[in-house]
């Protein structure tokens, strides 16, 4: 029995196309229905273990629109969207959606593209590249008058790290009175009340927001530098 292998090399553009094809020649009817049920197993396994490449390489024209379809949806979305709503609007599993993304981003980064798409604040965005930020000033006409001033910054590190604490903490903590430095992150929308402590008075709670997050480009809380970073050097 004479058996050759030929991989397809070009990938398929049906779903009934399969990964390679196999043409055997002077072979039995029970040699080819073996085969055919064997290579089906390897498919359906591939399927299983959810493998983006597996995918990409079996389905790719769903794949190719799965992502545009979400590229579409960042692109729309002036802010993060979390896995949990795209999943949702695109009608499609939290993992797809992860697997999707993570090739995404791959791809932006690998073409030295102009926008990026990143994992920020629990969830995905599309964002320019920071390599063309200072061009994007000019065109905008932006000045960065809108820094974080010393004591702003300072009283913003201590509510990411201690978070919630009241105004009398963060002044505690600081050594000075914290009345300016917490109205100007307020306004930024880097802070926000979160509710009120069970003590005397039941002093309003401070922590970080979403916008803190994408501020700095983190991921999530859990992205943020060791405190004990900080206690090293007695800031804290």
């Amino acid at each position: 029995m004479k058996v050759e292998a030929v991989r397809i090399i070009s990938a398929p553009t049906r779903f009934h196309e399969y990964w390679f094809k196999v043409i055997i020649k002077n072979s039995t009817l029970n040699f080819k229905i073996i085969f055919a049920i064997l290579l089906q197993m390897e498919i359906q396994l591939a399927l299983n273990q959810k493998n983006d490449k597996c995918q990409s390489i079996l389905f790719p024209d769903i794949w190719q629109k799965q992502k545009a379809l979400l590229e579409s949806l960042l692109f729309a979305s002036a802010e993060p969207v979390s896995v949990s709503s795209i999943a949702k609007a695109a009608e499609m599993k939290d993992y797809e959606v992860r697997e999707i993304m993570a090739a995404l981003i791959l791809e932006y980064q690998e073409r030295i593209s102009g926008i990026l798409i990143i994992e920020i604040a629990d969830g995905y965005q599309m964002v320019t590249n920071q390599e063309y930020s200072g061009y994007i000033r000019k065109l905008k006409n932006i000045n960065i008058s809108n820094r974080l001033s010393q004591a702003a910054l300072e009283t913003l590190t201590i509510v990411a790290y201690k978070q919630p604490l009241t105004k009398l903490e963060i002044d505690h903590i600081r050594g000075v009175n914290t009345d300016g430095a917490l109205k100007s992150l307020l306004e930024k929308k880097l802070i926000k009340i979160m509710g009120k402590k069970e003590t005397l008075g039941r002093p309003f709670l401070y922590s970080t927001t979403n916008k803190f997050l994408e501020y700095f480009g983190l991921k999530n809380l859990a992205a943020l530098p060791s405190i004990k970073d900080f206690n090293d050097n007695g800031l804290f």
